[in-house]
């Protein structure tokens, strides 16, 4: 079932629904675990006893009539394009020049280094192999690299682990 079609289902005020996981775990508040109606306004799912959650990208959305699941980004290696950009920036940073300007920076708190890397990666067209924004849903995830992952792009086009799963029931 669509996204679409699961909001104008839970729109019609008939159903109700209970969140089975969260964040990875069954062990939960038991308010969030017991049964609520559900109604839908804007972006976002609003429940009987007075809390809300908002609604997923459609994306990273499942819903089988029965169960909804809401899915955190997934990660994937590099494509060959992406790793071609990555080793040539390597290759670059490691030049005795780059390695200089390094120094300058950290000696006169400047950013000559942080700028190149930036304009390095936009020129490219990836700025998110840089690390510090997100673009087009994807950003590369530096811990995962540095404890050599290789599935180091987090990438929103890809379902990860289940964020949060609720039951959906018809009220009776």
């Amino acid at each position: 079932m669509k996204l679409s079609e699961f909001v104008r289902m839970i729109g019609t005020g008939k159903y109700e629904m209970r969140c089975t996981l969260r964040m990875g775990t069954t062990n939960m508040p038991e308010v969030m675990s017991n049964w609520r109606g559900v109604t839908v306004k804007g972006s976002y799912l609003y429940f009987s006893n007075g809390s809300r959650c908002d609604l997923p990208k459609a994306r990273n959305f499942e819903c089988d009539g029965k169960f909804w699941r809401d899915f955190f980004p997934g990660y994937r290696e590099p494509t060959p394009e992406e790793q071609k950009v990555l080793d040539e920036w390597h290759d670059h940073a490691s030049t005795e020049e780059f390695k200089q300007k390094q120094w300058c920076d950290a000696m006169q708190d400047m950013a000559i280094t942080y700028w190149e890397q930036k304009h390095f990666f936009e020129d490219k067209g990836m700025l998110y192999l840089m690390g510090n924004d997100e673009e087009r849903g994807m950003i590369l995830d530096c811990n995962r690299k540095a404890k050599g992952d290789p599935k180091y792009i987090r990438d929103d086009h890809i379902n990860g682990d289940t964020r949060m799963e609720y039951e959906i029931r018809e009220i009776a």
